[in-house]
């Protein structure tokens, strides 16, 4: 997508990109999703993680919507990516404003 990530979101599209160098995992993409729906705007994640994967944002949006209904925070799948995003500095972008 030739798309500029916002300035506002460049934190969170930069994690992103070191934990993915190589593109979101299938396995890890909803858990990905649910994790960050906690802490995110819908039209938020939606954009970075469409910017990211090269998806148009409503589509991502419906994904979000998914994994929000079907998983739990605490799932295993969701954990991994959490302890997967903490080796990239995901404490420290929670911790910011």
């Amino acid at each position: 997508m030739d798309h500029k990530i916002p300035d506002y979101l460049l934190s969170t599209f930069n994690m992103l990109k070191s934990a993915y160098p190589a593109g979101i995992p299938p396995n890890e993409y909803l858990p990905l999703l649910r994790l960050l729906y906690e802490e995110m705007s819908d039209r938020n994640l939606a954009l970075t993680v469409g910017l990211l994967i090269g998806t148009d944002a409503p589509l991502v949006l419906n994904d979000i919507y998914r994994a929000a209904a079907e998983m739990k925070l605490e799932s295993s799948e969701v954990q991994k990516v959490r302890k997967k995003l903490s080796q990239y500095g995901y404490e420290e972008w929670l911790k910011e404003e």
